[in-house]
């Protein structure tokens, strides 16, 4: 079906053409008649149209203005001219507007029906065409995908020595890629939001698969820009660079901030942080499994503004307990801050003269603040210890310092378990939380190391079983076991401080 708009000023025209041409006969449809260029400007930008029939002079805008207009903005659309002998000079200088055919009024309808099949031939060929350029795109993109595939296949084969590397070095070659550089290093990213889970149903899948190949294109584009190497994807839900050092002596902290960048686009442009760790440079492409074997590679967390680089390779004990521990601080801050500042309000605005032994909570405001104070600082403890076991034993390690400072904050006991009285209870307080974060990690990466030796089929059980259950028992009976002894030295610190 071939879709026509008329356009003339003249009624009586227009109606002779609707009413003497035998459109469906001719597999055409008259979508629209309007009487002037402007009207029909705008019918053509709602409607599709495949062949426009148009007078010359006409007011607001005439045909002229209306041929110039479809030309720059619809030139897929064919458009007839038909003309007075007075107007005729106008028409031939309409052709560089893309007219395809000019009729002298007046018009029979056995010679616009006679163009109409022209030009219907005309706008057939124009789809044959346009078909012809989606396919080639299409098939372009196939090709340009199909080949980014198969590129990242390779290369992660070569890096990861899966294959022969010298036949993968061979493979990359024949697709244009050359693997030869004096040195060589690898720096993988991982999305954060992912980074933690084992397991993803297919709309997780499908999202970190969109979120990764955002990360591809945004690596590459800038790895090809410093001509640093080369960008891949790993899997599904992780990219690589390999690095290949060739023109600069500073290119060992030019690979750092290239990586930087990477992680400060990404969440300038996605929103979400990326991880990434960074291996050692190496001679020949087959040692660069060999550096991420030895986890020798430092990882770099971004956070805000900033990427933080977390290696444990050449850090002091102590550095490292305060890395941990100012994790669990920071995150604990702020239930202290809100919660303290909404009880000091609720006592700001209560009336002590109601009942002294409750001020604080005398009047509906101050009690509303109060509570919802004390229920931000009573989650104080365990997200302190939460953290600073996460900091240790990453995301599995959450859970067990959480349950581990709830228990040191409740005073739980072997004695007081079967009957207990939280108004009786000795809580161990900030030191048991400290000693819940610490332990609670370390339980995580023993039982990580524990766990290596079960067959692959359990892996997916790990994270949402073994790792909880196993870490979040074995927690609850340490905190349970020395609140008694822990509870007894807080409290004697505490009554210390308050007799200076």
């Amino acid at each position: 079906m071939y879709r026509i708009l008329l356009v003339d000023d003249e009624i009586l025209v227009r109606d002779a053409i609707k009413e003497n041409i035998d459109w469906k006969g001719m597999d055409c449809e008259l979508v629209g008649d309007c009487e002037n260029g402007k009207e029909a400007a705008e019918f053509v930008k709602e409607h599709p149209v495949d062949i426009v029939l148009t007078d010359i002079l006409m007011p607001y805008m005439d045909g002229m203005e209306l041929s110039n207009f479809l030309h720059d903005n619809y030139p897929e659309i064919v458009i007839v001219i038909f003309s007075g002998f007075g107007e005729f000079e106008y028409a031939k200088k309409a052709i560089q507007y893309g007219v395809s055919e000019y009729l002298l009024k007046p018009v029979t309808a056995m010679e616009l029906t006679g163009v109409i099949e022209k030009m219907k031939k005309k706008v057939e060929q124009q789809r044959l065409e346009k078909s012809k350029m989606d396919a080639l795109a299409q098939n372009s993109e196939e090709y340009r995908k199909n080949k980014q595939i198969i590129r990242s296949k390779n290369i992660e084969a070569l890096v990861n020595c899966t294959t022969d590397v010298n036949a993968s070095i061979e493979r990359l070659a024949e697709m244009g890629i050359d693997i030869s550089a004096a040195s060589y290093r690898v720096a993988i990213f991982d999305i954060d939001l992912y980074s933690g889970m084992y397991q993803l149903d297919t709309e997780k899948r499908q999202e970190s698969a969109l979120m990764a190949f955002v990360l591809f294109n945004i690596s590459d584009e800038i790895v090809t820009r410093e001509e640093a190497g080369i960008a891949y994807q790993e899997g599904n839900n992780r990219v690589g660079i390999l690095f290949q050092e060739k023109w600069s002596r500073n290119f060992t902290s030019r690979t750092k901030e290239i990586c930087h960048e990477i992680q400060e686009k990404t969440k300038e442009v996605m929103g979400f942080d990326v991880s990434m760790g960074i291996g050692k440079w190496v001679k020949k492409p087959e040692e660069l499994i060999q550096t991420i074997l030895d986890k020798k590679a430092p990882t770099y967390h971004h956070s805000g503004a900033a990427a933080q680089e977390d290696s444990a390779e050449g850090e002091s004990v102590g550095r490292q307990i305060y890395k941990h521990l100012m994790n669990g601080v920071s995150h604990m801050l702020p239930f202290v801050i809100g919660g303290g500042i909404l009880i000091a309000l609720a006592f700001l605005v209560d009336n002590q003269a109601i009942n002294p032994a409750n001020f604080g909570k005398n009047t509906p405001l101050a009690a509303l603040l109060k509570t919802i104070g004390e229920q931000a600082f009573g989650f104080m403890l365990p997200i302190l210890a939460g953290f600073i076991a996460m900091s240790i034993a990453d995301r599995p390690g959450l859970a067990i310092g959480f349950v581990g400072g709830a228990l040191a904050n409740g005073g739980y006991t072997f004695a007081n378990i079967m009957a207990y009285d939280s108004a009786k209870a000795v809580s161990s307080g900030f030191i048991g939380a400290l000693f819940a974060g610490f332990v609670g990690g370390y339980i995580m990466v023993l039982l990580r190391k524990l766990f290596d030796k079960l067959p692959s089929a359990l892996e997916g059980l790990k994270p949402i079983l073994l790792f909880p259950v196993c870490g979040i028992l074995i927690m609850g009976v340490v905190m349970i076991a020395v609140n008694p002894v822990v509870g007894a030295i807080n409290t004697g610190l505490n009554n210390f401080l308050s007799s200076i």
